[in-house]
Protein backbone atom coordinates (compact mmCIF):
# COMPACT_ATOMS: atom_id res chain seq x y z
CA UNK A 1 0.00 0.00 0.00
CA UNK A 2 0.85 3.68 0.02
CA UNK A 3 0.99 6.15 2.89
CA UNK A 4 0.66 9.90 2.87
CA UNK A 5 1.14 12.37 5.74
CA UNK A 6 0.99 16.14 5.70
CA UNK A 7 0.21 19.03 8.00
CA UNK A 8 1.51 22.17 9.69
CA UNK A 9 2.89 22.97 13.12
CA UNK A 10 3.13 26.19 15.14
CA UNK A 11 5.33 26.51 18.23
CA UNK A 12 5.69 29.54 20.53
CA UNK A 13 8.07 29.61 23.50
CA UNK A 14 8.77 32.09 26.32
CA UNK A 15 12.26 31.68 27.84
CA UNK A 16 12.71 34.59 30.25
CA UNK A 17 11.16 35.75 33.50
CA UNK A 18 9.73 33.91 36.48
CA UNK A 19 7.03 32.41 34.28
CA UNK A 20 8.16 30.54 31.18
CA UNK A 21 6.52 28.01 28.93
CA UNK A 22 5.44 27.07 25.47
CA UNK A 23 2.45 26.27 23.27
CA UNK A 24 2.58 23.93 20.29
CA UNK A 25 -0.20 23.10 17.85
CA UNK A 26 -0.17 20.57 15.01
CA UNK A 27 -2.78 20.10 12.29
CA UNK A 28 -2.07 16.91 10.36
CA UNK A 29 -3.44 14.11 8.19
CA UNK A 30 -2.08 10.57 7.81
CA UNK A 31 -3.79 8.36 5.22
CA UNK A 32 -3.19 4.91 3.78
CA UNK A 33 -4.30 3.39 0.48
CA UNK A 34 -4.34 -0.33 -0.35
CA UNK A 35 -5.66 -1.78 -3.58
CA UNK A 36 -7.62 -4.54 -1.75
CA UNK A 37 -8.97 -2.50 1.18
CA UNK A 38 -11.99 -0.17 0.85
CA UNK A 39 -11.97 -0.60 -2.93
CA UNK A 40 -8.67 1.29 -3.15
CA UNK A 41 -9.98 4.43 -1.41
CA UNK A 42 -7.73 6.29 1.03
CA UNK A 43 -8.60 5.91 4.72
CA UNK A 44 -7.19 7.55 7.88
CA UNK A 45 -4.26 5.65 9.37
CA UNK A 46 -4.65 4.47 12.96
CA UNK A 47 -2.30 7.22 14.23
CA UNK A 48 -4.07 10.01 12.31
CA UNK A 49 -4.62 12.72 14.91
CA UNK A 50 -6.07 15.78 13.22
CA UNK A 51 -5.49 18.26 16.07
CA UNK A 52 -2.73 18.08 18.66
CA UNK A 53 -2.24 20.87 21.21
CA UNK A 54 0.41 20.90 23.93
CA UNK A 55 0.97 23.70 26.40
CA UNK A 56 3.32 23.99 29.36
CA UNK A 57 3.74 26.67 32.02
CA UNK A 58 6.68 26.80 34.42
CA UNK A 59 6.64 29.21 37.36
CA UNK A 60 9.52 29.91 39.75
CA UNK A 61 7.75 30.78 43.01
CA UNK A 62 11.08 31.56 44.70
CA UNK A 63 14.66 30.27 44.65
CA UNK A 64 13.57 26.94 46.20
CA UNK A 65 10.11 26.17 44.77
CA UNK A 66 9.15 25.55 41.12
CA UNK A 67 5.67 24.77 39.80
CA UNK A 68 4.83 23.34 36.38
CA UNK A 69 1.61 22.52 34.55
CA UNK A 70 1.40 20.69 31.24
CA UNK A 71 -1.86 20.27 29.34
CA UNK A 72 -2.28 17.99 26.32
CA UNK A 73 -5.22 17.80 23.92
CA UNK A 74 -5.68 15.65 20.83
CA UNK A 75 -8.38 14.58 18.42
CA UNK A 76 -9.50 11.00 18.80
CA UNK A 77 -7.76 8.28 16.84
CA UNK A 78 -9.69 6.57 14.03
CA UNK A 79 -11.10 3.09 14.66
CA UNK A 80 -13.19 0.66 12.65
CA UNK A 81 -16.73 0.28 14.00
CA UNK A 82 -19.22 -2.13 12.41
CA UNK A 83 -22.63 -0.78 11.43
CA UNK A 84 -24.42 -4.13 11.32
CA UNK A 85 -24.06 -7.70 12.50
CA UNK A 86 -25.43 -10.95 11.19
CA UNK A 87 -25.74 -14.36 12.82
CA UNK A 88 -22.96 -16.66 11.73
CA UNK A 89 -24.61 -19.60 9.98
CA UNK A 90 -21.25 -21.19 9.23
CA UNK A 91 -20.96 -22.69 12.72
CA UNK A 92 -17.86 -22.85 14.89
CA UNK A 93 -15.57 -23.54 11.91
CA UNK A 94 -15.83 -19.97 10.64
CA UNK A 95 -13.38 -17.69 12.45
CA UNK A 96 -13.79 -13.91 12.41
CA UNK A 97 -12.03 -11.33 14.58
CA UNK A 98 -14.84 -10.91 17.15
CA UNK A 99 -15.63 -14.58 17.67
CA UNK A 100 -17.80 -17.13 15.94
CA UNK A 101 -21.31 -16.07 16.93
CA UNK A 102 -21.70 -13.04 14.63
CA UNK A 103 -20.29 -11.64 11.42
CA UNK A 104 -19.81 -7.87 11.56
CA UNK A 105 -20.23 -5.50 8.61
CA UNK A 106 -17.72 -2.62 8.43
CA UNK A 107 -18.64 -0.03 5.76
CA UNK A 108 -15.05 1.24 5.55
CA UNK A 109 -11.72 1.11 7.36
CA UNK A 110 -11.36 3.51 10.33
CA UNK A 111 -14.86 4.95 9.85
CA UNK A 112 -15.21 6.37 13.37
CA UNK A 113 -13.12 8.50 15.76
CA UNK A 114 -12.67 7.84 19.43
CA UNK A 115 -13.37 10.63 21.92
CA UNK A 116 -10.85 13.42 22.24
CA UNK A 117 -7.86 12.97 24.50
CA UNK A 118 -6.83 15.54 27.11
CA UNK A 119 -5.03 15.56 30.42
CA UNK A 120 -3.32 17.90 32.86
CA UNK A 121 -0.04 17.01 34.56
CA UNK A 122 1.10 19.07 37.55
CA UNK A 123 4.39 19.12 39.41
CA UNK A 124 5.94 21.03 42.29
CA UNK A 125 9.62 20.79 43.21
CA UNK A 126 11.37 21.86 46.39
CA UNK A 127 15.13 22.28 46.21
CA UNK A 128 17.72 23.16 48.81
CA UNK A 129 21.45 23.67 48.48
CA UNK A 130 23.67 21.84 50.95
CA UNK A 131 27.43 22.13 51.56
CA UNK A 132 28.08 18.97 49.59
CA UNK A 133 25.35 19.16 46.93
CA UNK A 134 21.73 19.97 46.24
CA UNK A 135 18.66 17.94 47.17
CA UNK A 136 15.27 18.14 45.52
CA UNK A 137 11.85 16.74 46.38
CA UNK A 138 9.38 16.52 43.51
CA UNK A 139 5.63 15.96 43.96
CA UNK A 140 3.54 15.36 40.87
CA UNK A 141 0.17 14.36 39.49
CA UNK A 142 -0.20 12.64 36.14
CA UNK A 143 -3.69 13.15 34.67
CA UNK A 144 -4.56 15.48 37.55
CA UNK A 145 -8.32 15.64 36.87
CA UNK A 146 -8.60 11.86 36.32
CA UNK A 147 -9.84 11.94 32.71
CA UNK A 148 -10.74 8.51 31.30
CA UNK A 149 -8.93 8.97 28.01
CA UNK A 150 -9.72 6.41 25.32
CA UNK A 151 -7.10 3.75 24.69
CA UNK A 152 -9.18 1.42 22.55
CA UNK A 153 -12.80 0.51 21.80
CA UNK A 154 -14.05 -3.09 21.94
CA UNK A 155 -17.25 -4.81 20.89
CA UNK A 156 -18.94 -6.62 23.74
CA UNK A 157 -22.03 -8.81 23.59
CA UNK A 158 -24.57 -8.83 26.43
CA UNK A 159 -25.73 -12.42 26.95
CA UNK A 160 -27.87 -11.69 30.00
CA UNK A 161 -31.01 -11.05 27.95
CA UNK A 162 -31.80 -7.96 30.04
CA UNK A 163 -31.85 -5.69 27.00
CA UNK A 164 -33.60 -7.46 24.12
CA UNK A 165 -32.52 -6.21 20.72
CA UNK A 166 -29.51 -4.33 22.06
CA UNK A 167 -27.15 -7.13 22.96
CA UNK A 168 -24.07 -5.51 21.36
CA UNK A 169 -22.32 -2.47 22.75
CA UNK A 170 -19.07 -0.63 22.21
CA UNK A 171 -16.95 -0.22 25.30
CA UNK A 172 -14.13 2.27 25.68
CA UNK A 173 -11.12 1.12 27.66
CA UNK A 174 -8.83 3.64 29.31
CA UNK A 175 -5.41 3.51 30.90
CA UNK A 176 -3.70 5.60 33.53
CA UNK A 177 -6.12 7.35 35.84
CA UNK A 178 -4.74 10.06 38.13
CA UNK A 179 -1.31 8.89 39.28
CA UNK A 180 0.47 10.72 42.10
CA UNK A 181 4.26 10.59 42.31
CA UNK A 182 6.98 11.58 44.74
CA UNK A 183 10.67 11.55 43.98
CA UNK A 184 13.88 12.58 45.72
CA UNK A 185 16.94 13.73 43.78
CA UNK A 186 20.38 14.56 45.02
CA UNK A 187 23.12 16.24 42.96
CA UNK A 188 26.70 16.43 44.14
Amino acid sequence: GNGESYGAEVFVKKNSGRMTGWVGYTLSWANRTFENIDEGRAFPFKYDRRHDLETAVFYKLNSKIDISLTWSFGSGYPVSIPLEKYPNDQGAHFNNSQGDEYIYYYPSRNNYRMRTFHRLDAMMSFSKKKKWGEREWVIGLYNAYNRNNPFYVAIENDYTGKKPGSDTRFVQYSLFPVIPSVSYNFKF
